[in-house]
């Protein structure tokens, strides 16, 4: 649980260090590699916690789920940039966009607790 939450606060603060295109192909290969990571990770803990019985279904939720988060963040975070550009310019706008996106992951560590507590069993495995 805890590499799925650093990968992705990896996989969205590095882009605070774009640039040039040179730089920025390299930062999508480094991030690309944390975001995987951390979806593996969840799949994992998802096929752990899931009962056979409902893995499709709930495989196809988590990945519904992921995708509709995926277009919201974007939507958001573009109209967050148009906003930010306007009063403080393209580059500080862009990292705090980047910065943002890091928090959002990292806040994902306040859910731990719940989940110690709801699902005792996968962390003794």
């Amino acid at each position: 649980m805890h590499l799925a939450i650093i990968t992705g606060i990896i996989g969205y603060g590095v882009y605070v260090h774009v640039t040039s295109a040179p730089v920025l192909y390299a930062i999508a290969l480094v991030s690309g590699i944390a975001n995987m990571t951390g979806n593996l990770v969840q799949l994992d803990i998802a096929a752990r916690l899931v009962p056979v019985r409902l893995a499709a279904t709930c495989f196809a939720v988590l990945m519904a789920l992921a995708y509709v988060a995926s277009g919201v963040s974007e939507a958001l975070g573009s109209w967050l940039h148009e906003r930010l550009t306007a009063v403080h310019g393209g580059v500080l706008a862009y990292q705090a966009v980047v910065m943002l996106s890091a928090a959002f992951a990292a806040a994902c560590w306040a859910q731990v607790p719940r989940l110690k507590r709801e699902v005792p069993e996968w962390w003794r495995a």
